[in-house]
């Protein structure tokens, strides 16, 4: 099994694959909810960055200043190579369970595509995925918004999000791919399949999310100091 914990994995695998690559949802798939719940003139963070478009398709859609961080150096410069000419897109060598570069109550945002994902899949999990969120809770401002995309049903990531005092609402989202072959298959462009927000402390909503196959999951965290209006997605 990869070691997708490691930094030594990651260093190898961006020497060796320097290509875009985004972890089950691009921006087409995210935009409904990282419009409603980020301004565009928002300060955001976005943690295990990779080689993901997420944030270049973001500043073409009007986003102003996102931060990037990885651990792994290979990356990191790969990327600031390549976006050189986007002053609105920052990169920077960071451990997301330990970013002492990074201010407290800094951002308004952070995004996480997979990061914890990759985390949990290594030793001492829980502990090292309480570190991440810890940090992620620290560098938000009151009010902030964290946006956690994942394949971790409610039953794999609520305890360790409950940790802090967040208000914590789930979406669930069909995978790219049943999306993608749906519209191959129909012959026409299908929009993401979006479900929610569900409220996290609806126990019996959260076990019947934690049943749903072929969906992928995003957790809308905030700050619970100075919260925005939770009113209904635009349709």
């Amino acid at each position: 099994m990869p070691q997708y914990s490691e930094v030594a994995y990651w260093d190898q695998r961006y020497a060796r694959e320097p290509v875009p690559f985004d972890w089950y949802q691009g921006y087409h798939g995210l935009q409904i909810i990282i419009n409603y719940y980020l301004k565009k003139n928002y300060k955001l963070l976005q943690v295990g960055v990779g080689t993901s478009r997420l944030q270049e398709e973001m500043v073409e859609a009007g986003f102003q200043d996102i931060t990037n961080i990885d651990y792994s150096k290979v990356v990191i410069e790969q990327m600031k190579k390549q976006h050189e000419s986007i002053p609105q897109l920052s990169y920077l060598v960071s451990d997301v369970r330990n970013m002492p570069e990074i201010k407290t109550k800094s951002f308004d945002g952070v995004i996480d595509k997979g990061t914890l994902d990759a985390i949990v899949c290594g030793p001492n999990a829980f502990d090292n995925g309480k570190k991440a969120l810890g940090e992620i809770y620290r560098v938000l401002r009151p009010g902030g918004v964290f946006l956690l995309i994942t394949y971790g049903d409610p039953h794999s990531r609520l305890e360790s999000l409950k940790c802090f005092p967040w208000v914590i609402h789930v979406f669930c989202l069909a995978k790219k791919e049943i999306v993608d072959e749906t519209s191959n298959n129909f012959e026409v462009v299908t929009q993401p399949v979006i479900k929610g927000p569900y409220p996290s402390d609806n126990e019996d909503c959260m076990d019947a999310l934690s049943l749903v196959e072929n969906m992928h999951f995003v957790y809308v965290c905030q700050k619970v100091e100075g919260l925005i209006d939770d009113g209904p997605l635009p349709s």
